[in-house]
C-alpha cells in the first residue's frame, strides 16, 4: 500500500501511477482528474466553447477516441457537440498530444509555416504516455499507435511545460498579430 501525493489515501500499488517527471505518486482517481483538469484549462485558454458550438475533431484515431469521451463527459449533448464532417463544423477541435504538438511546433519556426487558426487544443501539454494511461484508466479501447520520435532535447519527460507555454505564446503572438492587421 501506497500513499497518494495528492489525496493523500493509501492505495495497493496496481492503482498507483509513477509519472517519470516528478517522484510523486498519484493513485488513478487523480490522475484522471489531473489530466482532465489539464483539458479543461485549455479549452478555457484556446478559446470557450460556446453554447451550440459544432465541434470537428482533428488528429489521429486513438487521440480522437480520447478527446470524444472527455468532451462527452465535460458537455451534455445540447450545449455541445461534434460534427462529422469538417465543413459542418464551428469550430475544430485539435487532438494532438504533447509530441505532436512538439513537431507542429518546430515546423511553425523553423519552416516558417503558418500557425493554425481557430483550434482549441485540447492536450497540446499532455504527453502521449499519459494519455495512454487515462484511457487504460477509464477502459478506452485503443491501439497503441508509434509515437513520433524526437531528440533528446525534447522529451517531454524532462521539462513538459517549457513546451507547452511556448506553443501557448507562440498562439497568443500570432493571435495578436492578426489582431492589429
Amino acid at each position: 500500500m501506497e500513499k497518494c501525493a495528492i489525496c493523500g489515501k493509501k492505495r495497493p500499488s496496481n492503482d498507483i501511477i509513477h509519472i517519470d517527471y516528478t517522484p510523486h505518486i498519484i493513485c488513478s482517481d487523480c490522475f484522471s482528474k489531473m489530466i482532465e483538469k489539464r483539458v479543461k484549462r485549455n479549452i478555457r485558454f484556446f478559446g470557450p466553447l460556446e453554447k451550440g458550438v459544432k465541434g470537428f475533431l482533428e488528429g489521429k484515431e486513438h487521440n480522437k477516441k480520447i478527446a470524444t469521451f472527455m468532451l462527452k463527459k465535460f458537455f451534455h449533448p445540447s450545449f455541445f457537440e461534434l460534427a462529422d464532417l469538417k465543413k459542418n463544423a464551428d469550430l475544430l477541435i485539435n487532438s494532438k498530444s504533447l509530441e505532436e504538438i512538439c513537431m507542429d511546433f518546430l515546423d511553425i519556426v523553423f519552416h516558417n509555416k503558418q500557425l493554425p487558426t481557430s483550434r482549441v487544443f485540447l492536450f497540446c501539454d499532455i504527453p502521449q504516455e499519459e494519455l495512454h494511461l487515462y484511457a487504460k484508466i477509464n477502459n478506452i479501447k485503443l491501439k497503441k499507435p508509434r509515437t513520433p520520435d524526437l531528440p533528446a532535447l525534447l522529451k517531454p519527460k524532462q521539462n513538459r511545460f517549457s513546451f507547452a507555454s511556448s506553443f501557448k505564446t507562440l498562439v497568443k503572438l500570432k493571435q495578436d498579430k492578426n489582431h492589429k492587421n
